[in-house]
């Protein structure tokens, strides 16, 4: 797993190891890398010296797309996961070598028009900026937003 160095209560790490006991497992090698940096060397030598079928991934873009890219080219044949606060601007950041990439997501598709919650969002979105590109995280807020003004309401009307 690679998770932030500034977390300094390792809330993601503790989260997956957590994740993992419950199933049974646990992670078998565990690297820091810097939020905004793509000096990912340490978390490419631990990783790469682990070989190991999957590598959770709680990292931001930068480093993210950086790590991903120098274990591929290091032969490396694991599969990378990853949660949806990267979402689009990895796919972005990787273009093709984002092939393969598994991101946890707690929403449909930002683009999916078809789908209430997602025309509900774009139409906000279009009133406050024409030109906004359309994310998961974007969506996800929005969302819990909904959400959580959606519960007061009922709590006010006494549902």
């Amino acid at each position: 797993m690679i998770y932030h160095k500034d977390d300094l209560k390792k809330s993601n790490l503790k989260m997956t190891e957590d994740a993992a006991a419950v199933a049974q497992g646990q992670a078998d090698g565990q690297c820091g890398v810097d939020r905004n940096s793509t000096d990912v060397k340490d978390a490419v030598a631990v990783m790469g010296k682990l070989n190991p079928d999957a590598v959770i991934c709680n990292a931001a873009v930068k480093p993210l797309g950086e790590f991903v890219r120098q274990m591929r080219k290091a032969g490396a044949t694991s599969q990378f996961l990853s949660v949806s606060f990267v979402g689009s601007p990895i796919v972005k950041e990787l273009g093709s070598e984002a092939s393969g990439l598994i991101m946890a997501a707690s929403v449909p598709l930002p683009t999916k028009v078809r789908i209430p919650v997602v025309a509900e969002y774009q139409k906000a979105l279009a009133n406050v900026d024409s030109k906004a590109e359309y994310s998961f995280s974007g969506l996800e807020g929005f969302n819990h937003r909904e959400s959580a003004g959606g519960r007061a309401q009922a709590h006010r009307q006494g549902f």
